[in-house]
């Protein structure tokens, strides 16, 4: 069993860590393109799934410059057209399973932050909306990297640090630092997991909380 009493920060991603939302954006990625046809939608589709945590503009950019092979079109209304149908849809997103109950239980000394590859405007309005923004030191995503946010609002130099998360940008981004990794499965679009060496796998945050006691 973690013991969470070790580290002096804590990473959240969001989408399928914080909130079941991974759905939610692929749905939003594909009506966003879908007037592309089917089939450029689908491989826009496969795409995002299999490059989960990376914001919203380079996957527009690759779409565009690698699927449609057409760069001629403007971006920003695609990009605003897939943030308009997640906001509307990321109001009604549930919390993943006993993630309250987590941070809640987690020692008032600990630093908290959310590191996502979400819109950062959107993500800091989105967690006042749900009313958990008071839970975190900082909030953090895109356009910026994670890397890129962690390198710049991050002080975790000599200190210990657990990246939580469930894509594999999540895992490399702590890989690049140094950090433990807790690998949250059950809302993951990362087919690909299997041989990495996670410090720590849990289906849930719930399953680590009925853990607590046994």
């Amino acid at each position: 069993m973690i013991d969470l009493k070790r580290y002096k920060i804590i990473i959240f991603d969001c989408d399928g860590v914080i909130f079941d939302s991974n759905d939610i954006k692929t749905i939003a990625f594909y009506e966003s393109v879908k007037e592309f046809g089917e089939e450029k939608a689908g491989q826009f589709v496969k795409y995002h799934k299999e490059n989960g945590g990376v914001s919203r503009y380079k996957k527009f950019d690759y779409f565009f410059d690698t699927i449609l092979k057409d760069n001629s079109y403007d971006i920003k209304y695609y990009t605003d057209m897939f943030g308009s149908i997640v906001k509307k849809r990321m109001l009604y997103s549930q919390f993943t399973d006993g993630f309250i109950k987590f941070i809640e239980l987690l020692p008032q000394n600990v630093t908290k932050y959310v590191v996502s590859g979400s819109d950062q405007s959107e993500l800091r309005e989105l967690l006042k909306i749900k009313g958990i923004d008071r839970y975190f030191n900082g909030i953090y995503g895109s356009p910026d990297t994670k890397v890129e946010i962690v390198k710049e609002y991050i002080d975790c130099l000599g200190k210990k640090v657990l990246f939580i998360g469930d894509s594999e940008s999540d895992y490399e981004t702590a890989k690049c630092f140094g950090f433990e990794f807790m690998f949250i499965e059950q809302y993951s679009l990362w087919e690909e997991n299997k041989w990495c060496n996670f410090h720590y796998r849990y289906r849930s945050f719930k399953e680590y909380n009925e853990g607590l006691k046994a």
